[in-house]
């Protein structure tokens, strides 16, 4: 019997069908002859096996796969100073009105005219009275009523009694008791202040309201006695020079130095009708065209027949008081005086309440006795340690525009 010739004898034939067959079973050893089907059989009788498929990949658990390179970390910012809210009480023109009943805060500023006639006896007797309120710091300007015996250079003198002295005045301000309240005379100068747990402020406070020197991006307080113009500057009996009749009484020249600085509190009095608070948004839009307004908007004491409630400006919580810094400016006309004063009869006897205005402020590490960098100048109150601690970081005057 002749033997039939293998698939495997056609080289072309099995190459082509090689392809095609289809294995049912896997075999770790050579079975024997008689358990292959014929299609499994080369003509030599050895059967014919596919490579074995390659092993499964091993599980994760046995052998983790090596984690991919981490990112390159990106730098750290710089550090920003934390931010606490600060508690401001405003007040202006009290004109020797020591009774008035002042709300708690951290700083109180007084925007000038504590006297009427600016006397060492009128002077000391309200520094008597700021000395005794809470507040860590006192800010103080002249007004017109105090500057006639505090600036010798002051030309407007028929306030001004013959026997008074200019620095005698000057060193109640600067006397041991007052430093140690926190008393802090200002006369066209910026600092700033740290206050003792830190929370930090930059202050610029002048009695001149023309000038205001440029440069001072960061800063967020300004004090000045009068108004600037057109914001809380109107009264109608409040007197001019040659007579005429002018419903705004502010210095345009002021009004466009706050629209250079654009700080976030702008405290001010001298005109006691105009008394209130505003918020002012700028217009920064072009560079060529300066000191325009885009919104002035009026901020209401909800409580102004209340006098047992405060006037509270809060621009910290509340949405409709926040101040954008470097595009808004919160003006406060803070007299409490509410007539004008006439010789022989005084202010009427009605006074306003002050305005509080809670702020945002940047608070710097201080160590356990209250003191900060210990290159920064301080004022140290006499019998009480460190008291107020008052950073002093003067610009010179002739950085003016």
């Amino acid at each position: 019997m002749e033997r039939t010739p293998s698939l495997a004898s056609t080289p072309s034939l099995a190459s082509r069908l090689k392809s095609h067959i289809i294995y049912h079973r896997m075999y770790a050893d050579p079975p024997p002859r008689s358990e292959l089907a014929p299609s499994q059989l080369t003509d030599e009788g050895l059967p014919y096996l596919p490579p074995p498929p390659p092993p499964p990949p091993k599980s994760s658990r046995t052998s983790p796969k090596p984690a991919p390179p981490k990112p390159a970390s990106p730098a750290r910012p710089a550090h920003t100073p934390p931010k606490k809210k600060l508690r401001i009480v405003c007040i202006s023109d009290t004109h020797n009105h020591t009774s008035l009943s002042l709300p708690h805060g951290d700083i109180l500023i007084h925007a000038g005219d504590l006297t009427n006639r600016g006397t060492h006896k009128e002077l000391s007797k309200t520094l008597t009275w700021l000395c005794a309120q809470p507040h860590e710091l006192k800010l103080i300007v002249a007004g017109n009523h105090d500057g006639c015996t505090l600036d010798p250079s002051y030309t407007h003198t028929s306030l001004t009694p013959a026997e008074e002295s200019h620095s005698e005045n000057l060193a109640l301000f600067t006397s041991p008791s007052a430093v140690a309240a926190g008393i802090v005379y200002l006369n066209h100068e910026y600092r700033i202040f740290t206050l003792r747990d830190g929370r930090r402020i930059r202050v610029f406070a002048s009695p001149l309201s023309p000038v205001l020197p440029a440069g001072y991006g960061a800063l967020e307080v300004l004090i000045t006695h009068t108004p600037p113009k057109y914001h809380l500057d109107s009264s109608p009996t409040f007197p001019t020079p040659g007579g005429t009749p002018e419903m705004h009484h502010g210095c345009e020249f002021l009004r466009q130095a706050l629209w250079r600085v654009r700080p976030v509190l702008h405290v001010f009095g001298h005109i006691h009708q105009g008394r209130g608070v505003e918020k002012v948004t700028w217009d920064l839009s072009s560079r060529f065209i300066k000191y325009r307004e885009i919104q002035v908007a009026r901020v209401e004491d909800p409580s102004a027949n209340n006098p047992r409630k405060q006037f509270l400006v809060d621009t910290v919580r509340r949405a409709e008081h926040r101040v954008a810094k470097r595009e808004q400016t919160l003006v406060v006309n803070a007299a409490v005086a509410t007539g004008s004063w006439r010789k022989g009869v005084g202010h009427p006897n009605v006074w306003g309440k002050p305005v509080v205005v809670d702020l945002e402020v940047e608070c710097v590490d201080v160590n356990q006795n209250g003191i900060g960098d210990p290159t920064q100048v301080r004022i140290r109150g006499v019998g009480e340690g460190w008291n107020t601690v008052v950073v002093v970081d003067r610009v010179e005057d002739s950085a003016t525009e």
